[in-house]
C-alpha cells in the first residue's frame, strides 16, 4: 500500500493491489480464480480501508477505470469496504 496523498481539493487518495481467489463454475466447470489487480480509494474509503490490515477477508466493490488519459492499465477504483469478521 502507498502512503496517503492528497488531491488539489484535498481529497486523500491511496493506492494498493488487491489479491483475490476464489472457485468459480464457468460451463458447468469449477475452477480455481487467483489474480491481484490494482486499486485506488479516495475519500472516505480510505478511512475504511487503513482499518483493514494485510490479509483481511473483505468484500470490495467499486468500478474499473484506466490508470491515466495515455497508461489504459486497469484499475478498481474503490467505492465501498466490507470487511469479514473471522
Amino acid at each position: 500500500m502507498s502512503a496517503v496523498r492528497y488531491t488539489p481539493a484535498g481529497i486523500p487518495i491511496r493506492e494498493l493491489r488487491l489479491a483475490h481467489q476464489s472457485a468459480q463454475v464457468e460451463a458447468g466447470h469449477q475452477r480455481q480464480v487467483t489474480l491481484e489487480i490494482a486499486a485506488m480509494a479516495a475519500g472516505d474509503t480510505v478511512q475504511q480501508l487503513e482499518k483493514l490490515a494485510i490479509g483481511d477477508t473483505c468484500c470490495i466493490s467499486g468500478f474499473l477505470n484506466k490508470k491515466s488519459l495515455h497508461n489504459h492499465q486497469l484499475v478498481l477504483h474503490i467505492s465501498s469496504i466490507q470487511a469479514f469478521q473471522e
